[in-house]
């Protein structure tokens, strides 16, 4: 490996899901492309980690309690950055500021004023990424818009759950990849 090389550490939020499209896919496809890149995927990793990294990159609050009183990991993580010059990129891909009332995580986001987290978050990142404009608008309303951008997610069209056999058949077919929250959003596809 190059003396050159520009160290990145990575923090998502899980293994799965948005961890793996908008973290770990896309780890990996940097890795493939580039030699000058080395790249360091941590789920919890310590304040004192950031140390040597030329970029952190954060995915979602990352929610933490003491004393029955929530706070964010992360402002730890965007702090330490800070003093030591290292630019940031936070990545979030759910507007939470619009939870409807049937979600499953509205009573405890309200409670623990997950909000005034994710602005935190919105405002102490170098760059903040997410998946739509829809989005994008919603957290550029909470920070300088100039540096948030909207990247898809990494998909790996070759994993086995996307090459299965279709049979032939007329009908439309709708597939669905999505979490337990978007119950009401398939509701909509019904008949």
């Amino acid at each position: 490996m190059k003396d050159s090389v520009f160290k990145v550490l990575i923090v998502p939020v899980d293994q799965f899901g948005c961890g793996l499209y908008r973290m770990i896919q896309p780890a990996y496809a940097v890795s493939r492309m580039s030699e000058e890149a080395d790249i360091t995927i941590s789920y919890q990793p310590l304040v004192k980690d950031v140390d040597g990294y030329d970029l952190l990159i954060l995915q979602r609050i990352r929610a933490a309690y003491a004393n029955d009183v929530s706070f964010d990991i992360n402002r730890d993580f965007f702090e330490a950055a800070a003093k030591r010059g290292i630019p940031t990129i936070f990545d979030h891909d759910d507007n939470d500021f619009a939870l409807p009332r049937h979600h499953g995580l509205y009573e405890m986001f309200r409670r623990d004023k997950m909000g005034e987290k994710l602005t935190a978050s919105l405002e102490a990142a170098t760059v903040v990424s997410t998946t739509t404009d829809y989005i994008a608008k919603a957290f550029a309303e909470r920070c300088d818009p100039d540096k948030v951008f909207v990247l898809p997610n990494c998909i790996a069209p070759y994993e086995s759950q996307w090459t299965h056999e279709r049979p032939a058949s007329k009908r439309v077919r709708i597939g669905w990849a999505g979490g337990s929250s978007h119950l009401r959003d398939l509701w909509e596809l019904k008949g």
